[in-house]
């Protein structure tokens, strides 16, 4: 437990230490709002990362559905995708 006490002071000392008070506030803020800015650029960051390793991921099946050939294309556009995705896993299994 800490004790308080009370001590006078010269004006002068007094308005030193007001002033450094004032000043020591002022740097907590601005330190304060750059950790804000940081912050918030590191979840810019995280979301751009999370976006690209979805876009990777859907990538070879873009691929795979650009290189099929027209039948197979087709095939798909009426059956749908996931149907035929999922019966070419089931064989290959």
């Amino acid at each position: 437990m800490s004790e308080r006490f009370t001590s006078t002071v010269p004006d002068e000392l007094a308005d030193e230490i007001e002033e450094g008070l004032k000043e020591l506030r002022t740097e907590r803020d601005n330190l304060r709002r750059q950790l804000q800015a940081a912050n918030s650029r590191m979840d810019d960051v995280q979301e751009l990362v999370e976006y690209v390793e979805e876009e990777r991921s859907l990538q070879p099946r873009r691929e795979q559905r650009r290189d099929a050939p027209i039948w197979t294309r087709a095939k798909r556009w009426v059956l749908g995708w996931d149907r035929d995705d999922n019966e070419t896993s089931d064989k290959s299994a």
